[in-house]
């Protein structure tokens, strides 16, 4: 009798042991295949730099919307560290909520929790979540408004949403059933309480696109007081630009080619007393009327660079914290190219223009007129600037698009000669327009003119 029993209990085991090889196989199958397609799209799309982009912290709690078997689950995991979470949502059971929690314990990653919802609900818990993402999913939902409005329940006060895409090209016959024209995807945003913060096209792919959104709030009343003022806050909404590339109270701006008292104003508002802007053109009446008007609104300090051509250099080299210029196609390439020199460490360029197919609207009546490029020219236009694009946004405002660009390494100055000081020196009294002031002085040299005096050009310190 008990040789008989531990006959049946052998036969027993062989038998699971039978059944669940295959499964055991097809898992395995199944995770070398992932594991190969992972590799080709991380090498394809780069999506992980979209943690970047949207400044994904350690400590950050995040959730996932559609999490599949868990890709992109698991860059977030690492991304966010032990001290964050990762709430990874999906409707599949098994091949979606089983391969994360497998994935998750084979990587020792324990800050993820599965949460299984269903097409209209997530399930992610309300007001915890600094940051939802749904990468490619957006384009499979379908009641992506309602979804979108029942993620905002989700998010802390100023949390975001995250949506990585493929753009579909209307000339582009790839990947149509997985993909969205621009205008879509702007339909379904425009019926959200959620605003679009920023658009980022940096990532390798074309098609790719990173969609960045937070709750929309009241707009902040404009305080350089004009009617035509209000019209071109609503208009060109450049605090979103601003915003994107980090300026900040008490930084000092350089503004290329001045022509619109406007944008003037917009940044001395935004750098405050503390801060300075740096206004050069060749309209010198309309540069002294921004500069007024900002000393009267008690905004940052405007100081004039008057030049007889927009081509004028005006900036000494490590002087400003950032340079704007709008609208310049055409004529300031060398400037821009120039105005590298001007930024200190960490500086950066706002570079604000149409492309090719937005439509111009001039509110003083006046068409645009101009070289005006597609996406491929503007990145052409930049390569041989000495900058690199570090960011593209062309949602913050809606006939124009934000290039923030950062300065490429420059290779050490030559040392100065004893000729070169002597020659500085000699040139004490009257320096080169936009040189370093002579004599070791710190500062940079700027047109200046004194009351009654003709114009000249000093050393400013």
């Amino acid at each position: 009798m008990k040789n008989l029993m531990w006959a049946v209990v052998t036969a027993a085991i062989a038998l699971l042991t039978a059944v669940s090889a295959p499964a055991q196989d097809k898992q395995a199958t199944y995770e070398r295949e992932r594991d190969a397609d992972e590799v080709k799209r991380d090498a394809a799309y780069r999506e992980e730099l979209a943690l970047d982009i949207a400044q994904v912290k350690p400590g950050m709690v995040i959730g996932e919307v559609g999490a599949g078997d868990g890709y992109f689950t698991m860059k977030l995991a690492r991304r966010v560290g032990p001290g964050g979470k990762v709430y990874a949502n999906d409707i599949l059971d098994e091949w979606g909520i089983g391969q994360i929690r497998r994935r998750a314990q084979q990587g020792g990653l324990a800050n993820i929790q599965t949460v299984l919802g269903t097409e209209s609900d997530p399930r992610l818990p309300a007001a915890m979540l600094d940051m939802v993402f749904l990468v490619r999913v957006l384009h499979d939902l379908n009641r992506p408004v309602e979804m979108l409005e029942t993620l905002a329940a989700s998010l802390k006060p100023g949390g975001k949403i995250v949506i990585v895409e493929l753009e579909k090209d209307v000339r582009d016959e790839r990947d149509l059933n997985h993909s969205m024209i621009r205008q879509d995807f702007m339909d379904v945003f425009a019926k959200t309480s959620f605003a679009v913060d920023r658009i980022d096209k940096s990532l390798p792919d074309p098609r790719s696109v990173v969609f960045v959104l937070s709750r929309k709030q009241a707009t902040k009343a404009p305080t350089t007081g004009t009617v035509l003022d209000r019209q071109l806050d609503a208009y060109y909404q450049v605090d979103k630009a601003l915003d994107l590339a980090g300026l900040k109270p008490g930084m000092t701006v350089g503004q290329i080619g001045t022509e619109n008292a406007y944008f003037v104003l917009k940044l001395a508002e935004r750098v405050g007393p503390t801060g300075r802007v740096f206004a050069s053109g060749t309209d010198e009446a309309m540069l002294k009327r921004a500069r007024d008007r900002a000393a009267a609104a008690k905004l940052a300090p405007v100081e004039l660079v008057v030049e007889r051509y927009v081509e004028d250099a005006s900036f000494g080299p490590g002087s400003l914290d950032m340079v704007f210029v709008f609208d310049s196609w055409k004529f300031l390439r060398q400037r821009l190219i120039a105005s590298a020199a001007a930024l200190k460490p960490g500086g950066r360029a706002v570079f604000i223009a149409m492309e090719e197919g937005n439509r111009a609207v001039d509110l003083s009546g006046s068409p645009a007129t101009g070289f005006i490029p597609n996406r491929r020219g503007a990145r052409n236009f930049f390569a041989g600037s000495g900058y690199a694009i570090e960011a593209i946004d062309d949602a913050a405002m809606p006939h124009h698009t934000a290039f923030i660009l950062a300065p490429k390494p420059r290779p050490p100055a030559a040392p100065r000669t004893a000729a070169d000081i002597l020659k500085e020196l000699r040139a004490a009294q009257g320096c080169a327009l936009g040189s370093v002031c002579p004599g070791g002085v710190s500062g940079y040299c700027v047109n200046s003119r004194a009351a009654g005096e003709r114009r000249r050009v000093s050393c400013f310190l």
